[in-house]
């Protein structure tokens, strides 16, 4: 296999799009702020929607906390039954936003104004890929100038449960199927092998959830922390820092490793080794203690000095070197 790290340009010299189900699992309110401090963020799409746009509302809400007005919010895809997967219910005060900053809009045209004329962007998905698929049918040569980085995804044998796909192709997979078997887009997964693992966990106890809860941490923070209280009373008592790692292999930070993989994509969205099979490049291996350091350093960095956009954070490696890279179970069998 050959491998593909850093093969797509990082987003440090592209302007970046994120594509988000936030409001359920609290990772995806992690990336966010990673993202608003560290990344050219210019779009955050929504997907799993519900209710005229209640997660468009919460991502509006938290990057005006975080001071990145300028960042265009527009509400993508409903799902049926995203109700049921959120837990941020009165996190978001009522009437926001106001009229001066709508969350309706077309992903389309968003896009468009993104990339310009013949320019390219990054598109980090950390949810369903509902919208990605849309604007590949209605404007594939918008898909064209994407790097495409999206979490989930990867051999069916190596995720925790091999009988279904993992969450986000599985909310939608006809959407999953026409994108990772487009032959035309730049596109790479961080999968659930190499995410879903204790070494990602982030608890009550992790020093990321005690920096972000702490008495006289900012509006923002607390909104973050708020949304881990939420997960850990309602669902588990820990949450996997799957999509905060899918932004730092966008942003090629050598946390993760590629590799090209010949799969059969069912129609569940499951994939299965065939050496006759599309080639995808997908995560197999990561070096998570030295992306637990970067990512504590840069929510230090926005609690200290204040949140705000400061490219030279994708620069500040950690200082010592972490382990050596600890890979996922080899593709061929389970761990």
């Amino acid at each position: 296999m050959t491998n593909l790290r850093s093969s797509a340009p990082p987003t440090t010299r592209l302007p970046v799009c994120i594509c988000t189900d936030l409001g359920y699992d609290p990772d995806d309110l992690l990336a966010m702020i990673i993202a608003a401090a560290a990344l050219p963020l210019r779009l955050v799409v929504t997907s799993d929607e519900f209710g005229g746009g209640e997660r468009a509302r919460l991502a509006r809400y938290l990057l005006n906390l975080c001071g990145r007005t300028g960042v265009v919010v527009v509400a993508g895809k409903d799902i049926e039954g995203a109700e049921a997967r959120w837990v941020c219910d009165g996190l978001v005060p009522p009437g926001f936003p106001p009229a001066s900053m709508p969350i309706t809009g077309s992903t389309v045209e968003a896009v468009r104004t993104v990339v310009g004329e013949g320019h390219r962007a990054a598109w980090v998905g950390l949810g369903p890929v509902s919208n990605l698929a849309w604007l590949y049918r209605g404007a594939p040569e918008l898909a064209r100038l994407l790097v495409i980085t999206l979490q989930g995804g990867g051999p069916a044998h190596l995720y925790r449960d091999p009988s279904r796909a993992s969450h986000n192709p599985r909310m939608d997979p006809a959407s999953a199927r026409a994108i990772w078997t487009a032959p035309d887009l730049d596109l790479r997964l961080v999968t659930s092998g190499v995410t879903f693992t204790e070494d990602t966990e982030i608890t009550r106890d992790s020093e990321i959830y005690r920096l972000l809860a702490a008495d006289n941490s900012p509006k923002w923070a607390k909104l973050v922390a708020d949304g881990y209280d939420r997960w850990f009373a309602r669902k588990r008592p820990g949450s996997k820092a799957a999509d905060p790692m899918t932004v730092t292999a966008a942003a090629g930070l050598p946390f993760v490793n590629f590799d090209a993989v010949r799969v059969a994509i069912g129609p569940d969205a499951r994939m299965h080794l065939d050496p006759n099979g599309n080639a995808v490049r997908m995560s197999t291996s990561a070096d998570y203690a030295s992306f637990r350091n970067w990512v504590t350093m840069v929510v230090r960095h926005a609690l200290e000095s204040g949140m705000g956009y400061e490219p030279s954070l994708i620069g500040r490696l950690p200082s010592a070197p972490g382990p050596a890279t600890v890979a996922a179970a080899p593709i061929g069998r389970r761990s």
